[in-house]
């Protein structure tokens, strides 16, 4: 998301402080044309695009290159923006994500590669994976032939995707939004999707024969944060659209034996996280228990241009302006505050690796599950500084690495800013990930099953709840920190003058003091000549 900025900031509005929202003035279908224009004429752009072989551009909208910040379904142009996009990353027009964005469905999709095919010939195509189910197979003289409006049609094809495969699904957070209400509070009934992408998803996701299943949209899912939507944006607004998230990834990964990942981004920095979920099973007979366990991985990167680490603002001026350097230090110094202030139970914390694999005679390979692998950092699992993020699919071991990867990471002395790695199984739930829950855990989310209805999946930050008292106790401590950063500037020039003015009034007392003198000294002549007037 936000490849490009396409709406433009006008200020800041403190009318409802502590929550500070950014003026915007929402893009036109013009304004797509010229920044993708822009992007594409970038030298780096350009020369990531001609000097990469086997390179498929894919990706998703977020709100900036969608047309409006916090951007939902009441924007005007969401099909122009989806269409611009498309033509951008050069989506063949006769695609299946390509003509539901035509229709103003939305932009989402999916792709297929298997690495067990020849260098050069890992992308699938759409027939081949048969997994969109928005084509119909069985049309043989033209096979890209749309079935939109079919919503019953299933596919007969049974496609034969190996053990190396990995299917990309890219999902629509904008088009179709519910828009955020005012205030502090969570919107049960809202949704990111629409009924028809859920529907596709869903379905597709069952089709898929893919070992790894990546999703990929704009906002963070496991994070929970600012509780104000309309300040920080996330799934955990709206809890029932993130449960049925939930539910579509853990029964594909039932059903099917799939790894699912997610990949978000959106916040100007990089986080991996991570929920744990388990299946409780509630009848009269029986006491609830729990019967399943599974973990959600999510990698969080953003972005490459700015990040909190340089200035989170994207205006230019911002990073090159005289307050250049406060800019930095008031973006840098919060994020670092709200790190080690808030709980943020869902980011990893990692103290160094989790297990080890051999293969055969090969030597020992350390698992870094929690993150810190390849010399990153250890503790919290979060980077600051401009980044962009990488998987590596080792089959061989069974093997996935998740890196996030800064400025000097490319280099021969750079190094991964996070990293961690996990086996296959581990990701499809067939091994057990790091840090299995307590029986008191166990106990405690059986506990809280007894509250709902039906049997179902339970998904929680894997270190815990967070405590209500010490995420209020942050919060003031992070809004209070903010205030302050806000006010300094203000009371900065004012200070500056009086110190500017006390420095001029000593540094040249003795001629203000000659001054006095020869004003007192006229002022006594005047008044003798006056006696002497009065005298005579």
């Amino acid at each position: 998301g936000d490849a490009i900025y396409a709406d433009s900031t006008q200020g800041l509005d403190f009318s409802e402080f502590p929550s500070i929202k950014p003026v915007v003035r929402q893009a036109t279908p013009e304004t797509f044309d010229a920044a993708y224009q822009t992007q594409l004429q970038n030298p780096g752009y350009q020369n990531f695009l001609q000097r990469s072989t086997n390179i498929t551009v894919f990706g998703c909208l977020d709100d900036h290159d969608y047309g409006v910040n916090n951007g939902d379904r009441t924007y005007a142009y969401a099909r122009e923006s989806a269409l611009g996009f498309l033509k951008f990353i050069n989506e063949p027009k006769q695609s299946p994500m390509y003509k539901r964005a035509e229709r103003g469905f939305g932009l989402y999709g999916v792709k297929a590669f298997d690495f067990s095919r020849p260098p050069g010939q890992e992308l699938l195509t759409d027939t081949e994976a048969a997994i969109d189910i928005d084509i119909d197979i069985d049309v043989a003289a033209n096979t890209t032939e749309s079935s939109f409006d079919n919503s019953t049609t299933t596919q007969q094809y049974q496609p034969s995707l190996s053990s190396k495969s990995v299917a990309v699904f890219i999902l629509d957070v904008r088009t179709n939004k519910t828009p955020w209400k005012k205030g502090v509070q969570y919107d049960h009934e809202g949704d990111f999707l629409g009924e028809r992408q859920w529907q596709w998803f869903e379905r597709s996701l069952k089709q898929s024969t893919a070992t790894i299943n990546i999703i990929v949209q704009g906002l963070p899912v496991h994070a929970h944060r600012h509780p104000d939507a309309n300040a920080v944006e996330d799934w955990e607004k709206f809890p029932k659209a993130r449960q049925r998230l939930y539910d579509a990834l853990l029964q594909s990964q039932e059903e099917r034996g799939a790894a699912p990942m997610l990949i978000s981004g959106d916040v100007h920095m990089a986080q991996l996280m991570r929920s744990d979920c388990y299946f409780t099973c509630n009848n009269e007979k029986a006491a609830v228990s729990v019967k399943k366990k599974r973990s959600l991985l999510e990698i969080t990167t953003s972005g490459m241009t700015h990040s909190w680490g340089t200035c989170f603002s994207p205006q230019v001026r911002h990073h090159t302006h005289w307050y250049k350097r406060y800019a930095s230090f008031v973006s840098r110094s919060t994020m670092t505050l709200m790190h080690y202030v808030m709980q943020l139970n869902d980011v990893m914390i990692s103290h160094g690796p989790t297990s080890t694999i051999q293969k055969e005679d090969e030597e020992v390979v350390s698992l870094y599950g929690n993150g810190g692998g390849e010399g990153s950092k250890l503790g919290k699992q979060y980077a600051l500084d401009l980044n962009f993020g990488e998987l590596e699919f080792d089959w061989e071991r069974g093997v996935v690495i998740a890196r996030i990867l800064g400025v000097d990471s490319t280099t021969t002395s750079g190094r991964s800013l996070l990293s961690a790695s996990w086996t296959i199984d581990q990701l499809s739930g067939k091994e057990d990930m790091p840090g299995v829950m307590s029986v008191a855990e166990e106990q405690k989310i059986a506990y809280s099953a007894t509250n709902a209805d039906d049997d179902g999946w339970r998904c929680m930050a894997h270190r815990g709840d967070t405590d209500s008292l010490r995420f209020k106790l942050g919060s003031i401590a992070l809004i209070s920190w903010v205030s302050l950063m806000v006010v300094v500037p203000l009371l900065v020039v004012p200070l500056a003058g009086l110190a500017m003015l006390l420095y001029f009034m000593f540094r040249n007392m003795p001629r203000i003091k000659i001054c006095f003198q020869g004003f007192r000294f006229a002022a006594s002549a005047k008044e003798e000549r006056k006696i002497k007037a009065k005298m005579n």
